[in-house]
């Protein structure tokens, strides 16, 4: 039962670290630098590493994900976008990913 309640604590709130991931500079800086598929672990044990918006539910919860930089996913994304996965780290099926501009494109 208790492996049920983390799982969907870990759905609860993926849309969530999928923005905030999306839009932190700390983790779009370390995210654009790294080689496809390179992930990084956002977790309640590093916690100054999460947004402060989620940092509650992280401690609370014991939240894990992985973050990455990919190279296509299932979902759209308008061309040349990056594409960032967020991945519960422990449910590989609970997954968000999100498109983004890398700042240095023009509009």
């Amino acid at each position: 039962m208790k492996n049920r309640l983390r799982k969907k604590n870990h759905k609860k709130y993926l849309d969530d670290v999928a923005l905030e991931i999306s839009q932190a500079s700390i983790w779009r800086k370390r995210l654009f630098q790294s080689q496809y598929n390179e992930f990084f672990l956002v977790t309640y044990e590093r916690i100054s590493e999460v947004p402060i918006y989620l940092r509650v539910a992280f401690s609370r919860y014991k939240l894990k994900y992985k973050i990455s930089k990919v190279k296509s996913s299932p979902e759209y994304f308008d061309e040349g976008l990056i594409i960032f996965k967020i991945e519960a780290a422990d449910y590989e099926k609970l997954v968000r990913y999100s498109g983004n501009n890398d700042g240095n494109q023009a509009i």
